[in-house]
């Protein structure tokens, strides 16, 4: 998921306080801000917290690069195997020749995202 956070513009704003409740507000932005990153991390994405009409364009022009340029690799998992196992892949990047990127050639102009681990509750 690239989910996007709204209310970037009213982050830096002296918001009134509500009785009995001082940094309500700040709270409020970091437990949602958390949970907009845990939401991206889990599931091979990106947050973003745009606070500005450039941040937003920049924001969109970064997720249609993404979601253009975006590929989808799976496995059918062993049925011998008992669900809910964790199972990792690993994706190595390769020049036009195939050889794995090993940091001595320029860097690749792109990067891979993806969920750390994969697992099935059921069959």
């Amino acid at each position: 998921m690239l989910p996007v956070a709204l209310g970037g513009e009213l982050r830096g704003i002296k918001m009134p306080q509500v009785k009995g409740a001082p940094g309500a507000e700040k709270a409020s932005f970091e437990r949602s801000d958390s949970v907009l990153e845990a939401i991206a991390g889990q599931t091979g994405g990106q947050v973003f917290f745009p606070r500005s009409e450039r941040d937003f364009d920049v924001a969109y022009r970064r997720i249609a690069s993404l979601l253009r340029h975006q590929y989808s690799l799976g496995f059918v998992e062993p049925a011998a195997e008992p669900a809910g196992q964790e199972h990792t892949l690993k994706v190595t990047v390769v020049d036009d020749r195939g050889r794995p990127f090993d940091g001595k050639q320029a860097k690749p102009a792109y990067a891979v995202n993806c969920r750390r681990g994969f697992g099935s509750s059921a069959r």
